[in-house]
């Protein structure tokens, strides 16, 4: 298991079916968005935006994340199954990605 991106498992917020706008004062009222921001996936993965990015940058972060409009953002759902997957590199990240996708 890699560091620290994978220390803290994340809250599923049980019983409000991850819906968008709740206030759990733990997810930064991002629980329901499909799309997050850098920002948002350091309080996610409980690690710093500049360890998001050297990860990102290294190939430890398995997920790959898309720009959109000049902003990066990273799928919510990617990021929970990468984290349930044990947080592999890249490399094989992608691999068990596309297997769940096709399934």
């Amino acid at each position: 298991m890699n560091g620290g991106a994978c220390a803290k498992q994340i809250d599923q917020h049980a019983g409000d079916g991850g819906n968008a706008g709740h206030a759990c004062g733990g997810c930064g009222g991002n629980g329901g968005a499909l799309l997050l921001d850098g920002p948002a996936v350091c309080e996610l993965l409980s690690i710093g935006l500049s360890t998001l990015y050297a990860m990102d940058r290294s190939g430890e972060l398995g997920p790959m994340g898309l720009k959109l409009r000049g902003r990066r953002l990273w799928p919510r759902r990617e990021l929970e199954a990468w984290v349930d997957s044990g947080c592999p590199r890249r490399e094989k990240w992608l691999g068990i990605w596309e297997r769940r996708q096709s399934a």
